[in-house]
């Protein structure tokens, strides 16, 4: 055998052999076989209708979802919503400093991260009042 077919022989030994380690690797159709992992999408995270901050006026806060079909289950005492928090239906009024937190839930997603806004009501302070007198007349004084 010549010098140029034992270096071929090697190359091609070589070359079998990575080829070999490919398809035993799940590459290209081997014997082993893998199967991609299966995910699960997440639901997306509620949308609440006004932006958490310091207001003068009471608010009235929309929640909302973009995932087909999700149920949003919200808390306003600051605790973590869960499926068993109530599902939201109509607006939430805020008319003292609350917190809500919300999550979103679907069959078929897993459960949205949290979206959370808190809302502090700040009323102006009253306007003070002047004090209101009334004079008396003496009895005697006739109109």
């Amino acid at each position: 055998m010549s010098i140029a077919s034992r270096e071929l022989n090697r190359w091609m030994s070589a070359a079998t052999l990575c080829l070999a380690a490919a398809f035993a690797a799940g590459c290209g159709g081997g014997s082993a076989k893998t199967t991609p992992p299966v995910t699960t999408p997440q639901a997306t995270a509620p949308a609440l209708s006004v932006s958490a901050g310091t207001y003068a006026t009471l608010q009235s806060v929309v929640l909302s979802d973009a995932t087909a079909g999700a149920a949003i289950h919200y808390t306003t005492d600051g605790t973590t919503p869960t499926t068993s928090s109530p599902v939201y239906a109509t607006p939430i009024p805020v008319a003292t400093t609350t917190t809500i937190d919300a999550v979103a839930v679907a069959s078929g997603y897993t459960n949205s991260s949290v979206a959370s806004a808190t809302y502090t009501i700040d009323f102006p302070a009253a306007p003070p009042i002047a004090a209101i007198t009334t004079s008396t007349r003496d009895s005697s004084t006739r109109l």
